[in-house]
């Protein structure tokens, strides 16, 4: 928190020097006054200038609800979904945008934040044509946020498709119950159960033994009976 509130410090001071608003009763020597001022005037210059705003200027001196000219300088009206002390944002030229970006994401109390952070803390106080796709190509592209930015591993594998059966005995089961059964009148004493994973119809051949052969000819007669399956599960 102490992070975020500095940055947003340093953004609301850089605010004020830009639009040249009297910070007498803020402590600061005489070059950091001068500084200020030399800013104030450049910004000015810089935002008659550029080509970017010529539209904004035409449309705050033909009484655009969103644009006004304050002390020379072109503001825009805050949105409401913005939350801002501010009720207009300072419109900012094209040679100072890099330099906001730089210090409200890589500055000494910038915290290296993602787009969404930056961005909130940069519309607070300023606006310029397409800001929010600059503030996201410059902090996918920062170059200590690379070093550190986690890894996206595709893990999951590719779904595929899945075959549903719809007729019986199309998709089968097959285990061997006994060991411990009762032996039978005529000898069996192990059961070769088949179920059917479609209908849940289950069906039980009586068995002597566990012998291949044994196995091989009752499940030639189930077929025999039922159909060749298409899947088996053993």
């Amino acid at each position: 928190m102490t992070e975020s509130r500095d940055a947003e410090t340093d953004l609301r001071r850089k605010f004020n020097e830009l639009a040249n608003i009297d910070m007498s009763d803020v402590h600061c020597d005489d070059s950091e006054q001068t500084n200020a001022l030399s800013d104030a005037d450049n910004f000015k210059l810089a935002q008659h200038q550029c080509k970017t705003l010529e539209h904004l200027w035409t449309r705050a001196r033909t009484g655009s609800s969103e644009l006004k000219i304050i002390g020379g300088l072109l503001y825009k009206k805050m949105p409401v979904n913005i939350t801002s002390i501010n009720e207009y944002a300072l419109v900012v030229p094209q040679v100072f945008r890099h330099e906001l970006i730089t210090l409200a994401h890589e500055n000494m109390t910038g915290g290296h934040m993602g787009c969404r952070k930056t961005k909130q803390r940069i519309e607070a106080y300023f606006f310029w044509p397409r800001m929010h796709k600059m503030i996201s190509s410059h902090v996918r592209s920062c170059h200590n946020c690379q070093l550190v930015k986690p890894l996206k591993v595709k893990e999951r594998q590719p779904l595929q498709p899945i075959t549903i059966r719809t007729h019986a005995w199309d998709d089968i089961s097959i285990d061997v119950l006994g060991g411990d059964l009762p032996l039978s009148i005529k000898g069996n004493k192990y059961l070769l159960v088949i179920l059917c994973n479609t209908s849940k119809f289950v069906h039980a051949i009586p068995i002597p033994n566990l012998r291949a052969q044994t196995i091989a000819t009752k499940l030639v007669d189930f077929f025999l009976l039922c159909g060749i399956s298409h899947d088996y599960t053993m």
